[in-house]
């Protein structure tokens, strides 16, 4: 299986349809999405179960509220995929967005940027760094400079989503399936701990910015 797809979700009903349609309308279909539902009180865990019923990729893993970064956790540890995607239970993906990364050559991390959408308003927002591979060189000069913020006030923003990540490497580098969190439910939106996530592809080289 090429993906994980994983959506933490909590209290998302307002939202959660319309992110689980445009996942199962992906135009790649080799993919899982694993719906980590985080103790909802609302009709979220009534949702994820009819998107399991009526469609066989879907699975559903529950636990009692315990916060995003050990959803995710739990996630991470029950894929099959050769890679990770992360969506967020009020985001949304384009058709092509798996086919995209799944066309490019093996790599270890793919890193986008997003459109915030707002009532009436759509609002690009692309990575600072340039679109391409990166050497090891490459990324020491170019990339971590905006783990902490670059001159013209840009950064990467300190978060999974929108995102590859190779399960195989990841798993390596950190010894165990915890590669955005650790098992207190601290997780990865920090520049220090995506720093960590970004040494992974120093060694390996095989780091890609994708545009929009």
């Amino acid at each position: 299986m090429k993906f994980s797809v994983i959506v933490p979700v909590y209290n998302a009903e307002k939202y959660l349809r319309e992110c689980l349609d445009s996942i199962l309308a992906q135009t790649y279909h080799d993919f899982e999405l694993i719906l980590a539902d985080d103790g909802s009180t609302d009709r979220s865990p009534a949702i994820c179960g009819e998107y399991a019923e009526r469609d066989g990729r879907v699975r559903v893993i529950r636990q009692s509220n315990s916060g995003v970064v050990k959803a995710r956790q739990i996630g991470v540890e029950a894929a099959r995929g050769e890679y990770l995607v992360f969506v967020d239970a009020d985001d949304r993906i384009e058709r092509g967005y798996l086919e995209r990364f799944a066309l490019l050559p093996s790599v270890d991390i793919v890193r986008c940027g997003y459109t915030l959408l707002t009532p009436g308003k759509a609002v690009k927002h692309p990575l600072p760094e340039r679109e391409g591979f990166y050497s090891k060189k490459e990324i020491e000069r170019e990339m971590f400079p905006h783990l902490i913020q670059a001159k013209n006030a840009e950064y990467i923003f300190p978060c999974v989503w929108g995102g590859v990540y190779s399960e195989r490497t990841l798993r390596k580098q950190h010894g165990e399936r915890r590669p955005f969190g650790d098992r207190r439910g601290r997780g990865v939106h920090d520049p220090v701990h995506l720093s960590r996530v970004l040494h992974v592809c120093i060694e390996r080289v095989p780091l890609r910015v994708s545009a929009q």
